[in-house]
């Protein structure tokens, strides 16, 4: 008498959602480490105030969203419905990385810092708009061309011969994440960043020709000058903070904490230059 060949489809089932749950969780933590770990680590490099804040606001409603979609897609193990699902995931977390910037962040400061928050100003001004809506679109893009591949890649990680060919397939699935963060990094990101990072090293470099002066023409490369109305704060320890931008993000102010007394600086950006160079033009202090 043959042996009955054991039902293994409630297995397979499962398998198959807890390796959707891994999908989902790779796709969250490749698009947050790539957006705001790699600004934080920056901010914090360049003594930036709450350099992690983006990180901690953004994290959860990312997992979230694309936990839902890989269970979704799970479930229903359909091209078309993975396609639109991840489509909007794309569109999602795009939108939500966005606005984690401007709004988030105001709402943080008001929180934790309402003297600062007094300070600075996020407007959705019609640049920042324009630079949002090409983040959305191209994450939208990639997240549909990802829902295309959803189950396929699922499919052959769950049934692979090795760990290796597994983790290809992972990765695969990772690439398309981390291009939408290299996009939300590079639209929106860099160029708030840039200018805290650019004031900051003028001070280093301020305080380096303390020691071992400059030529004129390479203090005048720096933009030393900016720096010549708060001279006597510089040895003092600092954090820097954007304040506000213009409608292109081609011109900003940074405020600098000099351990307690607030200066403003104004960075424009050379557009010129690919990337653009931001370059110190002043600093007063602030009331």
């Amino acid at each position: 008498m043959l042996n009955e060949v054991p039902d293994r489809t409630e297995e397979y089932r499962k398998g198959k959602m807890h390796l959707a749950w891994l999908f989902g969780l790779v796709a969250g933590l490749v698009f947050v480490v790539v957006v705001w770990g790699s600004d934080g680590l920056n901010l914090s490099r360049a003594n930036g105030l709450y350099p992690w804040a983006k990180l901690a606001l953004g994290t959860l409603p990312i997992l979230l969203l694309c936990l839902a979609a890989a269970w979704l897609s799970s479930i229903w193990s359909n091209g078309l419905g993975s396609f639109l699902l991840w489509l909007g995931c794309g569109i999602a977390i795009a939108f939500i990385g966005g606005h984690v910037s401007f709004e988030g962040l105001t709402w943080f400061y008001r929180w934790v810092n309402p003297q600062l928050a007094v300070r600075v100003q996020y407007g959705m001004d019609s640049g920042v708009a324009a630079r949002m809506a090409m983040t959305v679109g191209v994450c939208a893009v990639i997240g549909a061309i990802a829902g295309l591949f959803f189950n396929t890649l699922l499919e052959n990680c769950f049934a692979a011969a090795s760990k290796g060919a597994a983790f290809l397939n992972l990765f695969i699935w990772a690439l398309f994440f981390a291009g939408c963060g290299v996009v939300l990094n590079v639209t929106i990101e860099k160029p708030l960043r840039d200018p805290v990072a650019a004031i900051n090293e003028t001070i280093t470099d301020k305080l380096r020709n303390e020691v071992t002066p400059y030529s004129l023409s390479d203090a005048r490369d720096l933009h030393l000058g900016a720096l010549n109305t708060v001279t006597d704060l510089l040895h003092s320890p600092r954090r820097l903070v954007l304040l506000d931008y213009d409608d292109t993000l081609s011109t900003t102010h940074i405020g600098v904490d000099f351990d307690g007394v607030w200066v403003k600086c104004m960075v424009a950006a050379n557009n010129y230059l690919i990337p653009p160079k931001q370059q110190p033009v002043n600093c007063e202090r602030m009331n």
